[in-house]
């Protein structure tokens, strides 16, 4: 029993972090503000705009196709930030704000010996958490960037650097904020020399107000009047996505051709596109700050070091909240460098980049809306949850909706269920409910509605390193020990 236990741990070893190089290899996560699928050509767009350098990023990496993130911004950016679902951080809507105890995925680098810089966008301080110094309390040495929710003029805007305010309102930063955040990403990346580095590149495009960038950096054949922008506001929508491609290239060109070989870049989106942005005939309904497809369905490309058969695309189920242990994971960093209680909610994609047959990380996907003590209640707030092409909102006034998603249009409760459809709603409310009250089954690690031996990953890096996650301690008992092991033991013993 004993010979068979070690054997398996040592098969399994190799599914996940043995699975990439031991290299510190650099990660560059590069994130989009309210650009959803349906903006891209690479993804779900008909319209969008020339993005060479996605498309080559795409071309040497993994697409991923069924990526969820948050109806808005902050959420999402929490989910990155520590891989948690909002109901445990508090983060539900636009300002949410995480409490200075969470563990994040720069102080996981950190900890694995890393140099962390974040740039542009933050949209998750307040007085509650160090203000202008939160991002560098979460856990990166270094900060600058338009650190609130938005900008008002792009070429005129507000610049916080490690806390300090360095240019304010009345000495506003006159660059493009997408050409400056590109370039403060660029330099820092090029003083860390030989260091492994983790860079968070968060640009304010192309979220509202809506404009003409800079004509060197798109090809769009635009006016730029305010009256050509209120009646297309799509058309220069997709003018700041092709200049936040440009300045992506530019990022990417100015790397040393060592670096940019041991470098893994993540592109992901936050949210849906916005409602005055949205394509005409878009086939997803919704947009941001919704619970439907067009407001959580978001971009996802993976390139770098260690992709097998680049240029595919990947339908498995991932969310935003998986990106944390996903670029440990393609980092080559092992689980013990997360702090304890942290990414309790992700789970890695990084097999799926390096083994297109590996098996699925996710039966599920889950996202939410919700507001803060105090806040007014929106129509939109409340859970979600997609599994095997089903899809229940269950809003916070008690109303559901349940739908095939062939279309997601017709409300399925607006009609008397049949047996297959019971049957779904029956499955997806058991999925919801064991998210938000934790497993159902002792042992099932990673939520798949089974326990089996993808699950033992968590207590093999526990146990080797003597550390604490809250993931593999199956009993609760607030210690991870060789009682933790026993839903396997069992399964073992049935000849599983």
């Amino acid at each position: 029993m004993i010979f068979r236990i070690v054997i398996t741990f040592a098969v399994l070893g190799c599914f996940s972090t043995a699975q990439v190089s031991a290299q510190q290899k650099n990660v560059l996560l590069l994130v989009a503000d309210d650009l959803g699928v349906d903006s891209l050509n690479l993804f779900m767009a008909t319209d969008g705009p020339p993005t060479p350098t996605l498309d080559s990023l795409a071309g040497a990496g993994v697409r991923f196709t069924n990526c969820w993130g948050s109806p808005t911004c902050s959420p999402a950016r929490a989910q990155i930030l520590t891989g948690r679902y909002g109901f445990r951080t508090g983060v539900g809507e636009v300002g949410g704000t995480p409490a200075l105890d969470e563990g994040t995925v720069a102080q996981a680098f950190q900890t694995a010996g890393y140099a962390t810089g974040c740039f542009g966008k933050w949209h998750l301080s307040g007085t509650s958490n160090g203000g202008n110094d939160n991002p560098n309390l979460m856990g990166f040495d270094h900060y600058c960037g338009a650190i609130g929710g938005g900008v008002t003029d792009y070429s005129q805007w507000v610049k916080v650097e490690n806390g300090v305010v360095v240019n304010n309102r009345r000495n506003p930063v006159t660059e493009y904020v997408t050409s400056v955040t590109a370039s403060d990403a660029s330099n820092w990346i090029q003083q860390q020399g030989a260091n492994p580095w983790f860079a968070w590149v968060a640009f304010n495009a192309p979220h509202s107000p809506w404009h003409l960038p800079p004509n060197d950096l798109h090809t769009a054949n635009l006016s730029g009047t305010d009256a050509d922008i209120a009646a297309n506001p799509r058309d220069y929508y997709l003018a700041m996505v092709e200049a936040m491609d440009t300045e992506i290239g530019r990022l990417l060109n100015e790397l040393d051709p060592a670096v940019r070989a041991n470098t893994v870049v993540v592109f992901v989106g936050d949210n849906g596109t916005p409602t005055m942005t949205l394509p005409a005939g878009t086939s997803l309904r919704g947009s941001k700050g919704t619970l439907f497809e067009g407001g959580v369905k978001i971009p996802c490309i993976v390139s770098g070091a260690d992709i097998t058969s680049p240029g595919r695309t990947h339908d498995g189920l991932i969310s935003l909240v998986d990106v944390f242990t996903t670029v440990l994971d393609l980092a080559g960093q092992s689980a013990g460098v997360i702090a304890d209680g942290a990414a309790t909610d992700s789970r890695s994609f990084a097999p799926y980049v390096v083994d297109p047959a590996a098996d699925v990380i996710h039966t599920c996907q889950f996202s939410e809306r919700f507001v803060s003590p105090g806040s007014t209640p929106s129509n939109n707030d409340g859970k979600t949850v997609k599994q095997d092409g089903w899809k229940l909102i269950r809003f916070d006034d008690g109303t559901e909706n349940l739908f095939n998603l062939a279309n997601e249009n017709r409300n399925l409760f607006d009609e008397s269920l049949t047996q297959v459809q019971q049957t779904n709603y029956d499955a997806l409310t058991e999925k919801l409910d064991n998210i938000l009250n934790g497993p159902f089954q002792l042992g099932d690690v990673n939520l798949d509605g089974v326990t089996d031996f993808g699950d033992i990953m968590p207590f093999i890096n526990v146990l080797s390193n003597n550390g604490y996650q809250t993931e593999a301690d199956c009993d609760q008992s607030g210690a991870v020990n060789l009682l933790d092991i026993a839903p396997f033991i069992d399964l073992l013993s049935a000849g599983v």
